[in-house]
């Protein structure tokens, strides 16, 4: 028993201990974070870092870059899923969120300065549209832009759900009157000096397509709906950004009823009058997950996305991230790059997201990743606009800490050559987002690379032999065989134990009895194992509730169960062959 509490001691300790870390991340959520939402994070002007998040009290919590909390919004009612986002104005940020109740509605702030009261909100968005969580804020000028998809049907049309765009000025005195842009279900846009143009993917004289409608920033009028491309049934990836001159609209197809993906998408060159389509072949089949891009503007582009082959490949079901790169501005583009090895396709890898630093060249990527069977955040580095990439460093200790990254690409800044990330760090090992705290990383790529070498890893690797799996694996049977399931609980992986107390899995327990088991071959790839047994068990004459006699003879049965090396050794992966699953994720 004494084995077993100071293995939980040392299990709980690793998992909370993340100021250890020589970055000294700093944890940004003073309240209980909502498990259900995102928060959303921005540099201001004068590069300070500002945060927001949803708390469990169903507020919403503004982080100021002082480490002050601002809580937005009403408290009295059942929560709410709402959507967040942030914008720089200056040393401040605007703020816009839903709320659900009593009405749907869409609130800005258009300036929440570093310090003082929040002013009141602005109520931007009503019954008019009944906007939905997708929404974009962007602020050019001295003007706020705003774009989001509503549900509020269109009788003539049949059309449920549209997109809705409207301007603020004025720090919220003078709105422009709410316009329905056109029928939608992604808010896309690309805003430039004078225009702005929305596209959306819709029906369109009878066909799928994407179309486009131009705002004249100037006029303050939005000119015809006009079609770009013929359009296949799309994944809810829908991207419009600029590069340089040149303007995109990206997405992932479906084909074949969904069985066959496709990114592809169209560039133009003269502000949308014209489109050249184009396709990532080399992507074909990969159902996506999700991208981030970065461009500096001068011919360089690149394109991080995570995904797998499953609706095609079986086998193929661990996500894996990828960069895409361009050198003449998106015209072609060169073969998908993984920064991981292939001995680690065992394990998923997911969120990619990039950021160029200040030196032509030079590269963020980070991503979520689970090669040390815990989650860790990542991060590579290039010098040569992703051409070759330096070898990948964990942020967190490799197995130990339980490091994650939001799907969304606004997780990741940099001014300089430091780069800003927020990370989510979890408190439990059931990975619940009711148990985490949001982190913030700031670090050079030499400070990345210090960090990384205080973790020791060569000396933690070496001690996931197979010999040392033997003698583990040697401890679990044994004390099955002995009934001593207090050791064979501490013995499972942690995952498991952070789902089910002993208690719960001692009921459970004493009904088979062990006599002779035998370990046989091992197949080890890094952190995963695969472990032939062999065991005599009986069952002993038992009588059920129901009043029936139950029993089974001694029988032999050979089987291949799975280890994994977290938190430094060797633990039994659970797996219920009734229901067909485990308690780990990787």
């Amino acid at each position: 028993m004494m084995k077993l509490i100071l293995a939980l001691v040392s299990a709980l300790l690793a998992t909370v201990a993340i100021a250890a870390d020589s970055l000294n991340p700093t944890v940004l959520n003073g309240h209980v974070p909502d498990q259900y939402s995102s928060g959303d994070f921005a540099l201001s002007a004068k590069d300070q870092p500002w945060f927001a998040y949803y708390g469990a009290d169903n507020l919403l919590y503004v982080r100021r870059p002082d480490g002050a909390a601002l809580g937005l919004g009403a408290a009295d009612r059942p929560r709410q899923q709402s959507g967040l986002a942030l914008a720089p104005v200056e040393e401040g940020m605007a703020v816009l969120w839903r709320d659900k109740l009593p009405r749907k509605h869409l609130y800005l702030i258009p300036k929440l300065d570093p310090t003082g009261p929040a002013p009141a909100p602005v109520v931007v968005a009503g019954e008019e549209s009944e906007p939905l969580t997708r929404f974009k804020l962007e602020r050019a000028g001295e003007t706020e832009y705003l774009l989001w998809l509503g549900e509020k049907g269109d009788p003539a049309s049949k059309e449920k759900y549209h997109l809705y765009f409207r301007a603020v000025e004025q720090n919220g005195k003078t709105l422009s009157p709410i316009e329905r842009v056109m029928p939608g279900g992604y808010p896309a846009w690309i805003i430039d000096q004078d225009v702005i143009t929305v596209f959306s993917w819709m029906a369109h004289e009878g066909k799928l397509a994407m179309a486009q409608r131009t705002f004249d920033r100037a006029k303050k009028t939005f000119g015809p709906v006009t079609k770009i491309a013929d359009a296949p049934p799309i994944a809810p990836i829908f991207e419009a950004f600029k590069s340089g001159n040149r303007w995109f609209l990206l997405w992932l197809g479906q084909y074949e009823e969904g069985a066959k993906m496709l990114l592809e998408g169209v560039y133009s060159d003269d502000r949308g009058q014209t489109w050249k389509r184009f396709a990532m072949e080399d992507l074909r089949n990969l159902n996506i997950g999700g991208l981030s891009i970065a461009t500096d503007h001068k011919g360089n582009l690149l394109i991080a996305l995570d995904g797998n082959r499953q609706l095609i490949d079986a086998d193929d079901k661990k996500n894996n991230v990828y960069v895409v790169r361009s050198t003449d501005n998106g015209t072609t583009w060169q073969k998908p790059q993984t920064v991981r090895s292939d001995d680690l396709r065992l394990t998923r890898a997911q969120y990619p997201v990039l950021a160029l630093g200040a030196q032509p060249g030079t590269v963020m990527l980070a991503w979520e990743d689970w090669r040390s069977i815990r989650p860790n955040v990542y991060v590579s580095y290039s010098k040569d606009y992703g051409a070759t990439w330096e070898p990948a460093l964990p942020l967190g200790r490799p197995g130990v800490w339980s490091l994650g990254l939001e799907p969304q690409p606004r997780v990741l800044h940099n001014r300089g050559d430091r780069f800003w990330l927020v990370t989510k760090q979890y408190k439990d090992d059931a990975l619940s987002n009711a148990q985490k705290d949001y982190v913030l990383y700031s670090f050079t790529w030499e400070e990345a690379q210090r960090n990384a070498a205080g973790f020791d890893l060569a000396a933690v690797q070496a001690r996931a032999t197979e010999a040392r799996l033997r003698e583990r694996a040697a401890q679990y049977w044994q004390a099955m065989q002995d009934g001593q399931y207090e050791t064979t609980y501490a013995l499972m992986d942690p995952f498991f134990r952070g789902r089910n107390d002993l208690r719960a899995y001692l009921i459970n327990k004493g009904a088979v009895k062990y006599h002779r088991y035998k370990i046989g071959q091992i197949a080890q790839k890094d952190n995963i194992a695969k472990v032939e047994v062999e065991i005599e068990s009986s069952v002993p004459e038992f009588r059920t509730p129901s009043g029936k006699t139950v029993s089974q003879p001694v029988k032999t049965i050979k089987f291949v169960e799975t280890w994994v090396f977290v938190n430094n050794d060797w633990h039994r992966e659970y797996y219920d062959e009734m229901a067909e699953k485990s308690s780990t994720s990787y």
